[in-house]
């Protein structure tokens, strides 16, 4: 702990009433900080997730377009570009991956922090008890009031442990179904593929071809609304979740 952070416990030995910094306020600031930091990175990541799969999607419905009105002579061109589009989602998954990682590993530093801070806090109280003398009534009530204020903070602690264990298994199961879903977006394209070059071996006429892809079109469409939705129920949640804490603290601070 720094020299600032020591002279809030340091006490008078006459006998003028001693001021205190709150640690309250502390711990306060920095479960704000917390919240904070928690409440970025569950907006940021369905928002970095949405715009990959919108990418997607419009890259997609690029391809699809210039398909039809191509012909069959782009085909080879389009498998090219989609094998480096997915290539390139593949890696902008496996980054993502690692930022997630290492932003929930950042946030489990804070919480240590904050118990260590916690921790040294509670030793200084039992160092001013011991050595400031009995008849001091003012000093023993304004440290049992702080020492109240404070026992509800271990479980705080743990509820937000156990929150932060939850959004990282939370988040690895989104990434996997990520995972999931662009495999299996490869594959329908190589389907899509192996359509338009059967349609090329049977001479089939342009407007058949045209339907064939809007039907493909709309399939991805309500996929597209599938994972929004889902996106959206998981912003709730943690929404929830972040007032509940919010609550928590407040209840620490009566």
């Amino acid at each position: 702990m720094s020299e600032n952070e020591d002279s809030r416990f340091k006490i008078r030995i006459d006998d003028e009433k001693p001021d205190f910094q709150p640690q309250e306020e502390i711990d306060d600031f920095q479960a704000e900080k917390l919240n904070k930091r928690i409440t970025r990175i569950s907006i940021l990541i369905p928002c970095l997730i949405f715009i990959i799969i919108l990418a997607a999607y419009l890259d997609l419905k690029k391809n699809i377009s210039l398909t039809d009105s191509a012909g069959n002579m782009g085909v080879k061109a389009l498998s090219k570009e989609l094998e480096s589009r997915f290539s390139s989602l593949s890696v902008r998954h496996a980054n993502l991956e690692d930022a997630l990682k290492k932003r929930v590993e950042v946030i489990e530093k804070s919480a240590a922090s904050v118990q260590a801070n916690l921790n040294e806090a509670t030793t200084a109280i039992k160092y001013i008890r011991s050595a400031r003398e009995a008849d001091n009534k003012k000093i023993e009530s304004a440290i049992t009031t702080i020492e109240k204020r404070l026992t509800s903070f271990p479980d705080d602690l743990e509820n937000l442990a156990s929150d932060l264990k939850n959004i990282d298994q939370t988040l690895n199961k989104k990434l996997e179904n990520l995972s999931q879903t662009i495999g299996n977006v490869k594959n329908d394209l190589i389907n899509i593929s192996s359509e338009i070059n059967f349609l090329k071996s049977v001479k089939v006429d342009q407007k058949a071809v045209h339907i064939l892809l809007k039907n493909q079109q709309q399939v991805y469409q309500l996929a597209l609304q599938k994972t929004t939705s889902n996106l959206e129920d998981r912003i709730k949640s943690i929404e929830k979740k972040l007032k509940k804490l919010e609550k928590l603290r407040e209840l620490s601070k009566n």
